[in-house]
């Protein structure tokens, strides 16, 4: 049985890399050789799918995710979005070709929002509070970051531009209905050459770099940070940051902006846990 091979994996030639288990690899050569843009169809998870789910990410990612994490992915407490196809379009049957979760808990982001805004969770998301009516007390009250929590798309389905697609239509769900967000945020490996190649070609904004952020199998591995800022550029507070960071490094730093936007790279479909 072939085992998988996404760019999440450090090594995919040692032991714990897992065989492809999901049913989507039931599917036969020109089955999968049919599917196209026109016939993929985008959708939230939904309760039926959390076996598929979790024998997705299992083959996906290096880590390992609680029952709490699928439960509450397929019970709508996370942002999800899957891209689907049909065996016969006149059957009800679907398979997940990929999919995406996001968050807006605090828990999700209290460590991070310094780095990526220059403020304590506490007051930027109890400011966030007014705006949101979607706001509950801590810990689980929602706040003014979208992490990603996962990206993956099924084997045999890469380089077609699905992650791309899934990424693209979360960022614009974000913008248009979670208006007290400011930014999008996610940890990478830096070994993960395709996941970084991808969240760039989308504008996403390399902001830090962490030594020893993952622990997988016993070795530990750099992540980078990387954050979409929707309001064209960083707050002052972040940009002075980095900017004082750079100078007693000798380098230079600049905003992200439009006009520093890597070319789109639609090939690229990297696998990223977080």
């Amino acid at each position: 049985m072939a085992k998988s091979s996404s760019s999440a994996w450090p090594d995919l030639s040692a032991s714990t890399v897992p065989q492809l288990s999901a049913h989507v690899h039931r599917l036969s050569p020109p089955q999968r050789a049919a599917v196209s843009a026109q016939t993929v169809h985008f959708r939230a998870l939904r309760a039926e799918d959390i076996e598929e789910m979790m024998a997705l990410h299992e083959e996906w990612f290096p880590l390992s995710y609680d029952q709490d994490f699928y439960e509450k992915s397929v019970g709508g407490e996370f942002f999800s979005l899957v891209a689907t196809w049909k065996t016969d379009q006149k059957r009800s049957e679907e398979n997940i070709l990929g999919m995406i979760t996001i968050s807006t808990g605090c828990e999700h982001h209290w460590d991070a929002i310094g780095h990526v805004l220059g403020v304590e969770c506490e007051t930027a998301c109890q400011s966030a509070e007014e705006l949101s009516p979607r706001a509950s007390c801590p810990p689980t009250k929602h706040g003014v970051l979208a992490y990603i929590l996962t990206l993956g798309v099924a084997e045999h389905f890469r380089r077609r531009g699905l992650a791309q697609e899934l990424l693209r239509r979360s960022v614009e769900h974000v913008q248009e209905q979670l208006l007290e967000v400011q930014a999008i945020f996610l940890h990478v490996a830096t070994y993960n050459k395709a996941a970084v190649q991808l969240y760039e070609s989308l504008n996403f904004f390399r902001l830090e770099h962490f030594p020893a952020f993952y622990q997988i199998h016993g070795k530990y591995y750099d992540s980078y940070l990387y954050v979409l800022y929707l309001h064209e550029k960083p707050p002052w507070r972040v940009r002075l940051r980095r900017w004082v960071d750079s100078w007693s490094r000798g380098t230079h730093w600049r905003s992200p902006c439009p006009s520093c936007a890597f070319p789109a790279i639609e090939e690229q479909d990297g696998e990223s846990p977080t």
